[in-house]
């Protein structure tokens, strides 16, 4: 457990490590089963090796392609161990095993984390100030956005989130329990490209494509 940083505040070590201990997970775990079913899969692969990929990722989330595609490599591999769908594409592969892509992973335990915010459900001060606007178009618990003048500043958690959280419809943002916020999150993101193709953004943390 924990986070690799650099005095740059920079993740990429981390990033290179979590892949190496996910990959060693996938490796051992394929050396252990000689049959691998679709069920089995999913629970082996929830279990023991995607729990690598997402320890803290509200820190250390890339926002560069580079990064983003060496992390989704991993479940791309690792979804060709199933021997029924090895021959499909990654998406359709995906799609098959009703597991969404790990942007989409991201991008979901952000505004899980938004909402505990919200809600008070951490000690500590909301990331960014609640809009207090009567008028403004949307939800009534949107976040203000403060300048970022570096890239360290805009991609981190309490700027990136902003834009995805203001564009999340009333029913979701209200959900009254963390599981009905989860529910409403998935089916509001249920088309959504994202969910099934991880470069269906221009950002892998920027909402430039529509979430409706």
């Amino acid at each position: 457990l924990g986070i690799i940083i650099d005095r740059d505040l920079n993740f990429s070590n981390h990033i290179t490590t979590i892949i190496k201990k996910a990959n060693q997970m996938l490796g051992i775990t394929w050396r252990t089963f000689e049959y691998m079913d679709k069920e089995l899969f999913l629970t082996l692969y929830k279990t023991i090796i995607r729990p690598h990929l997402e320890y803290g990722a509200p820190i250390w989330s890339p926002h560069t392609w580079k990064l983003a595609t060496e992390i989704e490599k991993v479940q791309k591999r690792a979804t060709k161990r199933v021997p029924s769908l090895r021959e499909l594409p990654y998406a359709d592969r995906l799609r098959n095993l009703k597991l969404p892509t790990l942007v989409y992973r991201r991008l979901r335990g952000d505004m899980i984390n938004i909402y505990k915010y919200t809600k008070g459900l951490y000690d500590t001060k909301c990331p960014g100030k609640l809009a207090t606007e009567t008028r403004t178009r949307g939800h009534q618990l949107k976040l203000t956005k403060t300048g970022a003048k570096t890239n360290v500043r805009l991609y981190f958690f309490t700027s990136r989130t902003v834009n995805w959280w203001n564009n999340l419809p009333e029913d979701v943002v209200t959900a009254p329990s963390m599981n009905s916020f989860k529910s409403r999150f998935d089916n509001h993101f249920k088309d959504h490209p994202v969910v099934y193709n991880f470069k269906a953004l221009d950002n892998p943390l920027c909402p430039t494509m529509s979430v409706n």
